[in-house]
């Protein structure tokens, strides 16, 4: 049976499987690109390594952290749909300018990727809430799950597609087939919202104008931020500035009901952003785990260790396919599951990955068994699922609805938050201990066991807070 045709999706407004397949397409470019562009940038323009790693750190930070301009322009002047139309096209025309680049400048590319993506990323997501016609619908979390999947399932495939591409047939290929995806996102959204009156409104010219001038000097302001990167240190604290000052304005604005509704949110996005910065240590701490110690080595084949990093996608497909229906069926019995019960459910799970890399790592000698990375990418997986889906769900239960796109803003900045954060504990703690691939795996045991006691911790509180209100399960 077909994923895009399950009976579940009877229960999901009209236009929602249109919104999955638009966020596959959205993802397999955007993770293609991803997992491609620090050594484009050092092949095709010969930069050095840490120029290269410099440039992909400052699109990726920018990446969500103009998710707050996406949320500001669809709320306040041209409405998600056609902020997600523009984010869309900006995206598309970057890479185009990454495959033919005016004098070589990458720059003027990598910030129409960055407002692409700062555009798209927080309101597609916005779009799927306000299809639902109760704010606070139980689908609501079984929905996103199905988002999140959908997510997943484009972060998959296109990676691997599209490295083998670039491999066989160049850089170019590659690239064209990320801008194929890009356009066919921007493409699908539009005939799928093209006929909804929910999703569609026209826009006044005064307010088009605005916004117009408004990206203008945006992907002005992000080109000399890339030409002039040291201009970017202590981007992070004015951009966590800018994101109190904007909650503060909509708290201010906002009704005694929604204001309510606004203190529930704060908790969920200063969780995201730890969990963000846990679950980053896949591209750092980790990694260098898999690389140095971890015998990846089956059948006579062995796995880069890059390639382990699929296994999470992978498994979010398998179990994020199941979630609708357990939760529809678990619905059905009139029981509901408090969204930060279920937080604490997931740093649980959390805690559990990082225990099981601190116990192989204590157990065993140089290198340890892959098995050990399986159990514990299969509990971290666990754990993603209990967290982002319902974290989203959550946002859009309770952000009032005019500013739905910039509260999902600052949920998204979370993850520069998080990002931020995870380079502070991975190297604050690697770099302390100063592991080496030939010292004792016990340097790696006290750093997963720190991380696993942290989870523990959050978990614990959450949890007992739940007991104390005696909603661990029912509300």
């Amino acid at each position: 049976m077909s994923i895009l045709k399950p009976a579940v999706f009877q229960d999901y407004p009209y236009g929602a499987k249109s919104i999955f397949l638009t966020q596959a397409c959205f993802n397999f470019g955007f993770y293609s690109l991803k997992s491609m562009i620090i050594l484009h940038t050092i092949d095709f323009y010969s930069l050095k390594e840490h120029a290269a790693i410099e440039i992909f750190a400052t699109l990726m930070t920018l990446s969500y952290a103009t998710a707050l301009l996406g949320g500001f322009l669809a709320d306040k002047l041209i409405g998600p749909r056609n902020t997600l139309l523009i984010g869309g096209t900006l995206s598309s025309l970057g890479v185009a300018l990454l495959i033919f680049p005016l004098n070589k400048n990458i720059f003027l590319a990598l910030s129409f990727l960055s407002i692409g993506s700062g555009c798209f990323k927080p309101n597609l997501s916005t779009l799927l809430s306000l299809l639902f016609k109760d704010p606070k619908d139980a689908l609501k979390d079984s929905a996103f799950t199905t988002l999140y999947v959908a997510m997943n399932l484009g972060s998959f495939i296109g990676p691997i597609f599209c490295s083998l591409a670039s491999h066989y047939y160049g850089w170019i290929s590659g690239f064209l087939i990320i801008v194929l995806s890009f356009v066919l996102a921007t493409y699908l959204l539009f005939r799928a919202t093209q006929h909804h009156n929910i999703l569609k409104r026209a826009t006044p010219a005064k307010k088009l104008l605005q916004a117009a001038v408004i990206l203008v000097l945006s992907i002005v302001a992000l080109y000399f931020l890339f030409k002039y990167r040291n201009c970017f240190n202590g981007l992070m604290g004015i951009i966590i500035l800018i994101s109190l000052m904007c909650f503060c304005t909509i708290f201010y604005k906002s009704t005694a009901l929604e204001k309510i509704g606004l203190l529930k949110i704060v908790p969920y996005i200063i969780l995201f952003a730890f969990f963000c910065a846990l679950f980053e240590q896949a591209g750092s701490s980790i990694m260098i785990f898999f690389d140095r110690v971890v015998d990846r080595q089956i059948l006579g084949f062995t796995i880069p260790s890059s390639s382990l990093l699929s296994l999470d996608p992978i498994l979010v497909l398998i179990f994020g396919m199941l979630m609708p229906y357990l939760s529809k069926a678990y619905f059905k019995s009139n029981n509901k599951v408090e969204g930060l019960t279920k937080f604490g459910i997931g740093f649980f799970f959390i805690s559990l990955s990082f225990g099981v890399l601190g116990l192989g790592s204590t157990l065993s000698s140089i290198p340890i068994s892959i098995i050990w990375v399986f159990i514990a990418i299969f509990f971290q997986t666990v754990g993603e699922l209990f967290i982002v889906p319902v974290g989203f769900a959550s946002i859009s239960k309770f952000a009032p609805s005019r500013y739905l796109s910039l509260m999902m803003s600052l949920w998204l900045m979370a993850i520069s938050y998080g990002h931020y954060l995870a380079g502070i504990l991975a190297n604050f703690s690697l770099s302390a201990q100063h592991i080496r691939i030939g010292d004792n795996l016990g340097n790696y045991y006290q750093f997963f066991s720190k991380l696993s006691i942290l989870s523990l911790s959050v978990a614990g509180i959450l949890l007992l807070n739940a007991l104390r209100k005696k909603s661990v399960f029912f509300k």
